[in-house]
């Protein structure tokens, strides 16, 4: 017995030298970056202003390290250091702030960062918010703290194809829920092994996608229920979605296993002609013109709505990330604040987000002209009617228990409980949720402006 103890006590301390000597090993490799940069700078730019820029790596970050080549070639007086991260973002961006090396333009990741004082007003950055519709920014009470450069729209597609063996007009979507249901009733007559309709459920950002979005008309709630008019969580707007789906799945137009697909899981569905209809967002774009190119016709429209009287309205899907500014900005030079000032400028001017739009990679309701000629499937880049969620508090909720979300809603549609009972037990895990929020309501008082 003694044996055993000891044996373990020494893995148990094994183990934590190697983590700690995990952390430390990628401190030490982002100090080495920093120095490194340090003598760029002193050998190569003592000239210009530096301005770093750190985002999570992605699929528009070849083109933005081109562009950035690009603006660095054009500016005698600006050099933009970009860098990217992995898994491991977060973690390295809050070291690096904490000690006083982090960048100057990042994308946010918590609510610590606002906590700490580490991410800037924009009212006081100098950047004349005039020239921006403010309903792009983020707001935390009620202060502009950053700007959303990507969005993922919701759109509603359809296999042509299948649509004109079963006998319904290939190039007519439906546009009610209740035509959704009847379109399924005829696919199901013209191939039973078809799965007639389909929509994302694997993470909660899937939730705001499938439960969240088709439910926005119905009241003055965001994806995330989060009523912005009473200042609370309000999932009864939920119950009509919720409810057809139930419908949908007694009939057996869903999938069975519905709750274990995802986003990826439902492309190739799609692809191989197994799924007729499906909730679909701008991210799926690339991959059908890309990845998993699309052998059939591709119909596209906005999400079916309830009734034709319904306020016909719509919100991007994005998880948390915007770009915002290190609140260390004031303690530079006016030349150095001038760089940070135009280099952000220039990361949300449409000039940049349309080259991204153009090649398929984001979507973003900083571009006004989204048409481009001969451009596939674009009906994906319609964004009328769209807008962000600018107030909504549910980006700084930490606390939120995905899965359990999940599962309730999973339920609901399943029948294994009643819609008013998980609507009930939502609403108040959401008041917790909410209520733990732990931030200083003075961050960005007047008196801070």
């Amino acid at each position: 017995m003694k044996k055993t103890y000891i044996k373990n006590l020494v893995w148990f301390f094994i183990i934590a030298a190697v983590l700690m000597a995990s952390a430390f090993y990628k401190i030490k490799l982002n100090n080495e970056k920093v120095s490194s940069e340090k003598d760029f700078e002193e050998s190569v730019l003592n000239n210009k202003s530096i301005v770093r820029v750190w985002l999570p790596g992605d699929n528009t970050t070849s083109t933005r390290r081109y562009q950035i080549q690009k603006f660095n070639q054009n500016h005698d007086d600006i050099y933009i250091m970009f860098n990217t991260y992995g898994n491991d973002y977060n973690n390295l961006l809050e070291l690096s702030l904490a000690a006083d090396k982090g960048p100057d333009i990042m994308a946010y990741t918590s609510l610590g960062l606002i906590n700490k004082g580490q991410i800037m007003n924009l009212e006081k950055s100098g950047i004349n918010l005039d020239n921006f519709d403010p309903e792009n920014f983020i707001y935390f009470i009620d202060t502009p703290i950053g700007v959303r450069i990507f969005e993922n729209n919701v759109k509603f597609i359809w296999n042509k194809e299948i649509f004109k063996k079963a006998g319904l007009n290939p190039e007519r979507g439906p546009r009610t829920w209740d035509e959704v249901m009847s379109y399924s009733e005829k696919i199901k007559e013209y191939d039973e092994d078809i799965v007639p309709f389909a929509f994302p459920f694997s993470n909660y950002e899937d939730f705001k996608l499938s439960v969240g979005e088709p439910s926005v008309s119905a009241g003055s709630i965001y994806t995330s229920f989060w009523d912005y008019e009473d200042q609370k969580y309000e999932f009864e707007n939920s119950n009509r979605i919720l409810s057809l789906y139930n419908e949908m799945y007694s009939s057996n137009f869903i999938d069975e296993e519905f709750f274990t697909k995802g986003r990826k899981d439902l492309r190739k569905d799609f692809y191989f002609g197994n799924t007729a209809m499906m909730i679909s967002s701008f991210e799926d774009k690339w991959y059908f013109s890309n990845e998993i190119p699309l052998t059939f016709d591709l119909g596209i429209s906005n999400l079916p709505v309830f009734n034709y009287y319904d306020e016909v309205k719509y919100y991007y899907m994005t998880g948390s990330n915007f770009l915002c500014i290190n609140n260390a900005m004031v303690s530079k030079t006016e030349k150095e604040q001038n760089a940070i000032r135009e280099v952000y400028n220039w990361f949300i001017s449409e000039e940049v987000n349309r080259e991204l739009l153009s090649k398929n990679l984001i979507n973003s309701p900083l571009i006004s002209d989204t048409s481009f000629k001969n451009y596939e499937y674009e009906e994906y880049n319609d964004n009328y009617k769209f807008k962000v969620e600018t107030k909504d508090p549910s980006i700084f909720v930490t606390s939120v228990n995905n899965s359990k979300t999940l599962e309730l809603a999973s339920e609901a549609i399943i029948g294994e409980k009643t819609i008013e009972e998980v609507i009930g037990i939502l609403n108040e895990n959401f008041k917790e949720y909410y209520n733990n929020i732990r931030y200083d309501k003075n961050i960005f008082s007047e008196s801070e402006k």
